[in-house]
């Protein structure tokens, strides 16, 4: 719970390792072959769906963050933090609340002007009311909602940089 997935298995995902330099579980700049890899980890299949907002809180951790962790270096005080939700399906089986769930964010990095958002889903540019992960995402003053049915998410994740960059400016 919580840590990258380096090898997305089950069901509609790709069921092999996916290349991160480095050996982390997540991508940071330089990353070779970017597009790919991206798309590698990003094809995480249709199992757990249903339980984002609790796995986002549970990268919050710092059990997994701290040395010796299986995330070790990725939230790092210095650091934006930009937070990608892909999902053709809301969170229904999370446990708590959108709310606790931004918190849980907001206490981890110390400021939420600190953390960038980026949520493709059934909801944006949006949030209908059911729509638990994009709810939490829009509480964040940088965040951007695509909808899942965009024909193509490459100008989402132009926006989306553009705020990394307000929000390092800031």
């Amino acid at each position: 719970w919580g840590a990258g997935t380096v090898f997305p298995a089950g069901y509609s995902a790709p069921n092999k390792p996916c290349p991160i330099d480095g050996g982390r579980r997540y991508l940071v700049k330089g990353q070779s072959d970017l597009e790919e890899t991206f798309k590698c980890i990003a094809t995480v299949g249709a199992s757990g769906y249903g339980l984002l907002g609790q796995a986002l809180t549970a990268a919050m951790q710092s059990n997994i963050n701290d040395p010796g962790g299986c995330n070790n270096g990725f939230l790092r005080k210095d650091a934006l933090l930009m937070v990608t939700f892909i999902a053709t399906v809301g969170d229904y089986g999370s446990e708590g609340t959108p709310a606790e769930w931004a918190q849980a964010v907001i206490d981890t990095k110390g400021d939420e002007k600190s953390v960038v958002m980026f949520n493709i889903s059934g909801g944006g540019p949006e949030c209908k009311p059911y729509d638990r992960v994009c709810l939490m995402a829009a509480m964040f003053t940088y965040h951007h909602l695509v909808h899942v049915e965009e024909p193509d998410y490459g100008p989402g994740f132009v926006e989306a940089a553009s705020l990394v960059e307000t929000a390092c400016a800031g």
